[in-house]
């Protein structure tokens, strides 16, 4: 039987119409899978899923002090996460002389290419991110009329340096240009070299078994109050299961408490006589 040029056509178009919802599935398919497994290069050089793969992110810290004997509530912080896993806002607790408290930061991020916080109507941080890792800090006080500008170097992941320069009114102002520096053995953070003190930290071998250590980016003064490294220090290559047992120059020991699945849960840090609570969720 032969087929008349209008079958031919009707039979051709048929073909393209499955192709083509064909190459939509597969597309379809392949959006779903990147959206799934978004990955973040980890401190280890390793990728973690933003979807966290099941395991839990700090949600909240709360930090006591103890030097009356009983625990005090002297702070708090509560992070908010986004989709992408990325901290968008900490909301922060603290203590003044007659009443409690709190501030909410916002995180606003550019993908995962920058990220900005600003902490008051005149101060602002810009983070420039590569691979997972912040490579450049930008700090504008308006008021001021400074800008420090802080450039980081890694090496197989961990933070090695990091290079601060302030200028003033657009001159490089050497006398607050400094360099901060880390010295890392088997993954696990030995020293920090910082604003001219060295502290140096030895372990006994104890690992979380879950999670990470979150107060590595306490002993970098610049870093101190940004809280979101406490909740993500991959960003800035601090990110290790290794428990410090000590830090010398202050007689400084850490004592931990682990929840049932290894999580660490309680920090008893004996230099400032704080005690912090983890929450993970």
């Amino acid at each position: 039987m032969r087929l008349s040029m209008k079958t031919f056509r009707m039979i051709g178009m048929a073909l393209v119409a499955i192709l083509m919802c064909a190459n939509l599935t597969s597309c379809d398919k392949d959006d779903n899978d990147s959206k799934e497994n978004l990955t973040n290069t980890t401190d280890n050089g390793g990728e973690e899923d933003y979807n966290n793969n099941g395991k839990k992110r700090l949600a909240k810290v709360m930090i006591y002090n103890l030097a009356s004997g009983n625990k005090v509530l002297d702070e708090s912080v509560e992070f908010v996460y986004g989709e992408n896993g990325n901290v968008v806002k900490t909301i922060e607790g603290y203590r003044d002389d007659v009443s409690w408290e709190t501030e909410s930061y916002e995180h606003i991020w550019n993908f995962n290419k920058s990220f900005t916080i600003r902490q008051d109507e005149e101060e602002t941080d810009e983070f420039i991110l590569e691979n997972g890792r912040v490579t450049k800090q930008i700090n504008v006080d308006e008021g001021d009329e400074e800008v420090i500008t802080t450039y980081f170097d890694y090496e197989k992941g961990y933070i090695k340096e990091c290079r601060h320069f302030s200028e003033i009114e657009g001159d490089l102002d050497e006398n607050e240009s400094w360099t901060s520096s880390f010295s890392w053995v088997d993954g696990k953070l030995s020293s920090v070299f910082d604003e001219g003190e060295m502290t140096t930290f030895l372990y006994s071998d104890q690992t979380c078994k879950k999670g990470f250590f979150p107060l590595f980016h306490l002993y970098i003064e610049d870093f101190e109050y940004f809280y979101i490294f406490m909740a993500q220090p991959e960003l800035i290559g601090l990110k290790t299961t290794h428990l410090p047992s000590e830090m010398t120059g202050s007689d400084g020991t850490f004592e931990y408490e682990f929840d049932s699945e290894g999580y660490v849960i309680g920090c008893t840090v004996s230099e400032d006589n704080d005690y912090y609570a983890f929450f993970w969720e």
